[in-house]
């Protein structure tokens, strides 16, 4: 019974992040007044979903039969995240709650060994500023969509840390071409995963244009198109981070913003709030890239400020705040940066 209850007010709550289109159609089966059929409905509408019009033998779309199944497993899974967080993050409803968790499996892989990127060994400060955002500097460029079809996420956190550290140098805001270090950088796999430390070291090797030099991002690689009459900023190199959060929030505080890989599965049904819970259900980590901008205390709870690439209609804007101090998501295990 109270599993019920649970699953039932967490519907509630997510009903309420999505407009209501009680008067939509679906070809769901299901009561027409059914709360969850009328949930998938609006997840339809809202994210612009549409399936391919196979139909099975009760005419219904058995691939939008399928998906709606999908959609109820992972709102519980959502339900159980929800009574198993200890910090004040929200779970329900989001872009992928249609997709299985094999599907939503992201794309970088944990770095090569040994790593391309030296370890850190400058001194920082001893003093640590109380919160830092970037983005209030106008050092962090918009948020963008890696899209569904291309594991493009190191791509994203390795550009993302560049495009501030440039922009911290030069003291205005540059953006740079995610699409070139798509196009030619080095074992990117067709989009299908890459290495943050190996591109570090392309955009040492090459550097990198800007995105009105090469193109925009795509959603897909293409053969290498780069214009070498073209200006390309450059980076003296990377460096590896001690694996201890105090260290990686002083170089925030002082430097500027730092790619990381956190585990994706706690992100999947993320909606907004401080992440603290880190419950493992499975040994094997899939590593997602990402990019710390900043830092904060909300009613006495520290947290990192994380800029990810799905696009701001994910968690807050396109961002996710994690609870700062245990490393949650293995944040603090392969945290890197440009040097500029």
């Amino acid at each position: 019974m109270r599993s019920l209850q649970s699953l039932t007010f967490l519907l509630l709550v997510s009903a309420a992040q999505v407009t209501g289109l009680e008067g939509k159609m679906c070809h769901t089966p299901g009561p027409p007044k059914d709360k969850m059929v009328a949930m998938f409905c609006d997840f339809m509408w809202t994210y612009n979903k549409s399936y391919k019009d196979q139909e099975d033998f009760s005419g219904f779309l058995s691939e939008e039969a399928r998906r709606f199944k999908i959609f109820v497993e992972n709102l519980e899974w959502a339900r159980q995240r929800q009574e198993t967080e200890i910090g004040s993050a929200r779970y329900g409803v989001t872009k992928f709650s249609d997709r299985s968790a094999e599907e939503f499996q992201q794309g970088s892989r944990a770095p090569s060994v040994p790593l391309q990127c030296e370890n850190y060994s400058d001194k920082l400060t001893k003093e640590i500023r109380e919160s830092k955002d970037w983005r209030q500097e106008n050092r962090v460029t918009p948020v963008q969509n890696q899209g569904p079809k291309c594991k493009s996420c190191w791509a994203f956190a390795v550009v993302g840390n560049v495009e501030s550290h440039v922009s911290i140098h030069e003291k205005k805001l540059i953006t740079l071409s995610v699409q070139e270090l798509l196009d030619c950088g080095t074992k990117t796999d067709d989009c299908n995963n890459g290495y943050i430390d190996v591109a570090f070291q392309d955009v040492v090797r090459r550097g990198l244009q800007g995105e009105d030099e090469y193109d925009p991002y795509a959603g897909e690689r293409h053969n290498c198109r780069r214009k070498e009459n073209e200006p390309v900023y450059k980076i003296k190199k990377c460096v590896r981070l001690p694996s201890n959060e105090t260290e990686i929030q002083r170089f925030v505080s002082e430097k500027g913003p730092v790619a990381v890989l956190v585990n994706v599965t706690i992100l999947e049904h993320y909606t907004g709030g401080i992440m603290r819970s880190d419950k493992q259900t499975n040994k094997n980590v899939t590593y997602h890239a990402m990019l710390i901008v900043g830092y904060g205390t909300e009613n006495r709870t520290p947290y990192w400020i994380v800029k990810n690439s799905w696009g701001e209609n994910w968690g807050e804007q396109g961002y996710v705040r994690i609870y700062r101090g245990e490393n949650v998501g293995k944040i603090q295990n392969f945290a890197m940066s440009s040097i500029v």
